[in-house]
């Protein structure tokens, strides 16, 4: 562990985007939203070394516009079509 690496923007931010990602409104929102990410982050650094930043970036900004209330805003809205 380096302070550098502790303090570093992706560090400090990360956290703060898995829970918009997930959705702010619940529990389970952000829960979901750093294990997705998760998931993501490291797929991407397998498959593009040198440039999963940027790819992460790309789909995080798609994400974030695409589904403002993040990934539980979606499923609910999925659920109240499903019940009318």
């Amino acid at each position: 562990m380096t302070p550098e690496g502790q303090f570093s923007g992706s560090f400090t931010i990360l956290p703060i985007v898995m829970a918009l990602f997930g959705g702010l409104g619940s529990t389970w929102g952000p829960v979901i939203g750093a294990a997705i990410l998760t998931i993501v982050a490291e797929a991407l650094k397998l498959r593009i070394p040198y440039g999963y930043l940027l790819v992460y970036g790309i789909i995080m900004v798609v994400a974030i516009l695409w589904f403002p209330g993040g990934i539980m805003g979606l499923i609910k809205k999925i659920q109240e079509k499903i019940r009318n």
